[in-house]
């Protein structure tokens, strides 16, 4: 009995001395190995090209702009006066700088070897076609010649805008493309990024514009 109660207390004092060595440090002499000893467990971020693709279009920037449109047409030979018409329109509209992520593959996203750095390349902001505000857009002035103003008057539409939209639109879209649109879009679109990738756990986010052909030139 006695025995069996020796070996019982030997297997305690062994258990409790494994824990000593392994949490205190004893000497190696009396150190046994720690059963309990720590593993490195590695967990990977969030798969984030799904994530990114899943936002497919974003609109980083959208500005509105306005012009004073002058359209004049002239009939040869003949005074302004009698024939031919000048308009003037005040066109408003906006314009979008747009970011296209559906394009975006696994090469355009790079993890750094510490997977806390993430670097992604995405296509250079593009404007949006002109979106004219039709409610704040109005013809301020209209002048026509004798022989129009009489012409009109057999007809149910005498005059038409159509010439003047179409040069609004062009205008408002030169104006846009000289503008800060363009710029406005990469740095809100960075912005963007940061926190939508700070979310994921990333700290250090880097993000590379490049031109469509060198996007196309690189996939």
């Amino acid at each position: 009995m006695k025995a069996i109660k020796f070996g019982a207390g030997l297997a305690v004092f062994v258990i409790v001395l494994g824990f000593v060595s392994g949490f205190f440090g004893l000497p190696s002499w009396l150190s046994l190995q720690n059963p309990f000893t720590e593993r490195r467990v590695e967990r990977a971020h969030p798969a984030i090209l799904d994530e990114l693709i899943s936002v497919s279009e974003y609109t980083a920037a959208a500005g509105t702009f306005s012009v004073l449109v002058d359209v004049e047409r002239d009939v040869r030979f003949m005074p302004a006066v009698l024939a031919g018409e000048r308009s003037k329109m005040l066109a408003v509209g906006s314009v979008e700088a747009v970011v296209d992520f559906s394009g975006i593959t696994e090469g355009d996203i790079s993890v750094g070897a510490t997977g806390r750095d993430v670097t992604v390349t995405l296509p250079q902001p593009d404007l949006s076609d002109v979106m004219i505000d039709h409610s704040a857009t109005e013809v301020i002035d209209r002048d026509r010649g004798v022989l129009d103003r009489i012409g009109g008057m057999f007809t149910d539409s005498p005059t038409t805008d159509r010439d003047l939209l179409i040069a609004a639109e062009r205008q408002l879209a030169d104006a846009a493309s000289t503008s800060e649109l363009l710029t406005m879009g990469e740095d809100n679109t960075r912005t963007m990024l940061n926190e939508f990738l700070g979310d994921l756990g990333y700290g250090d986010v880097t993000v590379v514009f490049v031109a469509p052909a060198e996007t196309a030139t690189a996939v």
